[in-house]
């Protein structure tokens, strides 16, 4: 908990932005990785729902969409894809903020999800400095 501390307070100390209790959904299959996400970004300030593959990221939006200001989606998902999912949650809210994010993701898959609606791109593996940047700049 003290080494989890000490990286809070020199991010404090450095400027990386923090949340004021925006909602994020993060769509993501891998257990450490939805962990990852869920203590970054609740320690910095937002709230966060979690699903483990795409339906459950779609149910989850639908029920909590109006409270939900951001999603950082998985692209290479089970159940539903990442591009699905997305194209789905933009027939849903047109307006939804979406940022992708893959660790082996091809370039023109990258580009497609961008070109589909995506507001940004995410490479895994995860930084948290990179995370906080994007997020806050979806925001």
């Amino acid at each position: 908990m003290e080494e989890t501390e000490t990286v809070l307070n020199e991010n404090e100390r450095i400027g990386l932005p923090k949340g004021r209790g925006e909602v994020i959904l993060a769509i993501e299959d891998e257990e450490e990785l939805r962990d990852f996400l869920k203590t970054v970004l609740e320690e910095n300030g937002y709230k966060v729902l979690l699903a483990s593959d795409g339906k459950e990221g779609l149910c989850t939006y639908m029920e909590h969409m109006d409270e939900i200001s951001l999603v950082l989606l998985d692209m290479g998902l089970p159940v539903m894809n990442g591009l699905d999912v997305l194209t789905k949650l933009l027939l849903i809210n047109p307006g939804v903020r979406v940022i992708s994010a893959s660790g082996y993701i091809e370039p023109d898959v990258k580009a497609c999800a961008i070109e589909v609606g995506a507001f940004d791109f995410l490479p895994k593996p995860y930084l948290m400095e990179d995370l906080l940047m994007k997020v806050s700049r979806a925001l």
